[in-house]
């Protein structure tokens, strides 16, 4: 799948380059803002300058403003990167649909179809675009988030990693469930469509022939199944995310109870831990991310098994079957 993604997303390498810059002044100024802020409050506020006081408004303002632009920027461009491309690959498949055996149009209702390859192409191009810097860029905030927590104390290192542990593991137990229950999902969704179609495509036979009830009992059945597959995916998305999210409560606690303690003791000032609590939520968002990329690279793969389908169907030329 990532050999597939790549070779959509290279003609975009100029527009990447914007966005990959866009995102590391973003990432630049999420470290920055901690580290001000301690300073902040361990030296301005302590000397009560005045004009050290109203340079940190300024530096603080001038900072904002630049992720504010960069944000934008970035947005605008990966928006774009992802209409585009997820147009070319509808469209690329559309194609081979067309030349594809006559039995197969047939037989195959388009309407099913042309959601499911709308939906598909959408999925996955917005994966691959809002990926392709992402994955660095966190990567990069993660590590240095960890170097920084170090510097500020081993104890506080220690307790990121467990929480990183368990993260990992809860990956680990559930991605196969994600998956398959993502599938299920794509299904039935573009079945439900398909007779929401159905009932408006043959609306003027519905009325003609008095068959009201037999459409509507169709639509209620699909329904049913699209509902129970959107409650079933709810429910192990909750799981998963319920595991990251009480697992770094548990760790903001342990945050403010030892780092009061250290407070208390004379160990470390307010302004490293404001700092400490800053860089934990940069590493926290980084390990977040991580987690619904494995997540939506699984939603990634379901979207790519579908369209591999498709692009598999043996296309007919003419009249002729080209066999590869």
């Amino acid at each position: 799948m990532l050999k597939f993604l790549i070779g959509r997303l290279k003609i975009f390498r100029a527009a990447f380059l914007i966005i990959t810059g866009c995102a590391v002044l973003i990432s630049a100024t999420d470290l920055l803002v901690p580290y001000l802020t301690a300073r902040f409050i361990d030296e301005i506020l302590a000397a009560r300058d005045v004009a050290a006081f109203r340079g940190f408004i300024a530096l603080m303002l001038a900072v904002f403003a630049a992720a504010m632009a960069a944000h934008y920027a970035c947005t605008i461009l990966s928006r774009r990167i992802e209409t585009i491309s997820a147009y070319r690959l509808a469209a690329e498949i559309l194609r081979r649909v067309q030349s594809s055996r006559g039995e197969f149009i047939l037989r195959t209702d388009m309407v099913y179809l042309a959601k499911r390859i709308d939906a598909d192409a959408r999925g996955l191009m917005s994966f691959a675009v809002n990926s392709a810097v992402d994955v660095c860029t966190n990567f990069v905030m993660l590590w240095l988030a960890i170097f920084l927590l170090a510097e500020i104390g081993a104890k506080w290192l220690v307790l990121f990693l467990l929480v990183l542990a368990l993260h990992a593991a809860a990956y680990r137990m559930l991605r196969r469930t994600l998956y398959r229950r993502s599938i299920n999902l794509r299904e039935t969704e573009a079945q439900y469509f398909t007779e929401i179609a159905d009932n408006l495509v043959y609306a003027y036979a519905v009325k003609l022939h008095g068959l009201h009830a037999e459409y509507r009992a169709a639509l209620e059945a699909k329904f049913a199944a699209y509902l129970a597959a959107v409650l079933r995916e709810i429910k192990i998305k909750f799981w998963f995310a319920s595991t990251e999210v009480n697992s770094g409560d548990v760790f903001r606690i342990l945050v403010f109870l030892l780092g009061g303690l250290d407070v208390f003791s004379g160990a470390l000032t307010v302004g490293n831990l404001v700092a400490l609590i800053g860089y934990y939520a940069l590493a926290m968002q980084s390990v977040s991310y991580f987690m619904s990329f494995g997540q939506s690279w699984q939603d990634a793969a379901a979207a790519y098994e579908r369209i591999v389908k498709i692009e598999e169907i043996p296309a007919e030329i003419n009249g002729a079957v080209q066999f590869d």
